[in-house]
């Protein structure tokens, strides 16, 4: 088993008391191109948190939508059978739900927004 997207030595430790012997992901690099990486090997050993001071920047959500963190993740099995416009069967995996999305649809982006409206109405002084 290989652990992919590793970032904290947290997710490092975790993964070594479960077993898992194999891991990549920022812990040790960024993405780099094959002769960067043959050069790194050819030092013996690349180091975990080589890193460190990209991987515990401080984090910031560039998201569109609100996520809800939950208090207790949810264990659930995640299939994906879309990618990129094209069906595919990959089976599923275990996954750890840690927060979730929540999206709001077009129709409910108007109401809001015409409420927000309404509401700025209403603080508006009224002239005679």
């Amino acid at each position: 088993m290989i652990a992919e997207g590793v970032e904290t030595e947290d997710q490092l430790h975790f993964l070594r008391n479960h077993n898992c012997k194999q891991v990549q992901g920022y812990i040790y690099s960024r993405p780099v191109k094959v002769e960067e990486f043959r050069k790194m090997l050819s030092n013996g050993q690349i180091e975990a948190c080589a890193q460190r001071n990209e991987l515990h920047r401080e984090f910031v959500n560039r998201r569109k939508y609100y996520r809800i963190h939950l208090t207790h993740p949810l264990l659930a099995d995640m299939t994906i059978i879309k990618f990129m416009g094209k069906e595919i069967s990959l089976g599923k995996t275990e996954v750890l739900v840690r927060n979730i999305n929540l999206w709001k649809g077009k129709k409910a982006k108007k109401e809001e927004k015409a409420r927000a409206k309404a509401a700025e109405a209403e603080k508006k002084p009224i002239r005679h």
